[in-house]
């Protein structure tokens, strides 16, 4: 069972030999990582292979090694991770990904997907920036492990806001946001236009008018703010599922 679950990994770095003296230093260390991501991934340390694993990539992208973080990101329960690698290696982000090792890695990638859950994210303004674990992600389709995450928005004027999302494994779900609209301030001003120290008695007035005259209305208002939102969130979200 290991040693077919990295034959993947064992034909891709098989040529070595006389051409090593000719290879740039930082294959040299990829290979050197790659090797001891296997050697962590044999030792069920997948947590450490995983890492390894990534750091050859990055000295040095190659197929064998995405297959390879992919596998040992499962094995340590971080499936989004995995999927990331998984996706990478299909779109050729790594390197020409051998035809015959094609169908597998397609069949691992719907197993890993059967495992999350997808998001996507329709917000208002649509600049919004859209984070999970403080890397942004691409708001129309990221993946988040079940059973609760939170993504957080960053919105262009510089506020942020958390949301915390029920994720539900095999499941798609488009989530839409708009921002909250924050209250004016009341400030009044003298006749010579410097700031009046009746303000508070002007804020009073305007208080205890709105409550003599408007009582009613602001009654409905509350009842019809606390129909939307339905949970204490400020601003509008729904959520639409559909199973793949």
């Amino acid at each position: 069972m290991r040693a077919a679950l990295f034959s993947f990994a064992l034909a891709a770095v098989a040529a070595a030999g006389s051409a090593e003296a000719q290879t740039p230093p930082a294959e040299l260390e990829a290979r050197a990582l790659f090797d001891a991501g296997r050697q962590a991934a044999e030792e069920e340390r997948h947590a450490d292979a995983l890492r390894l694993f990534e750091r050859s990539l990055e000295l040095h992208p190659t197929a064998a090694a995405a297959f390879n973080a992919a596998m040992s990101a499962r094995r340590a329960g971080e499936i989004t991770t995995g999927l990331r690698h998984v996706d990478a290696l299909l779109e050729g982000a790594h390197g020409a990904l051998p035809e015959a090792r094609r169908a597998e890695v397609e069949a691992l990638r719907r197993e890993l997907r059967a495992e999350v859950g997808t998001l996507t994210v329709r917000v208002e303004p649509p600049e919004t920036r859209v984070l999970v674990d403080g890397e942004e992600v691409d708001p129309e389709r990221f993946f988040l492990a079940p059973p609760r995450q939170t993504i957080t928005l960053m919105y262009p004027d510089g506020t942020r806001q958390e949301r915390e999302v029920e994720v539900r494994a095999g499941e798609r779900q488009t989530l839409q946001i708009v921002q909250p609209v924050s209250a004016p301030s009341i400030r009044a001003e003298s006749s010579d236009g410097a700031p009046s120290d009746d303000t508070p008695a002007i804020v009073g007035g305007v208080i205890g008018a709105a409550l003599v005259v408007g009582v009613a209305i602001a009654i409905g208002v509350a009842v019809h703010e606390e129909s939307q939102l339905g949970e204490p969130f400020v601003g509008r979200a729904e959520t639409l599922s559909l199973r793949f």
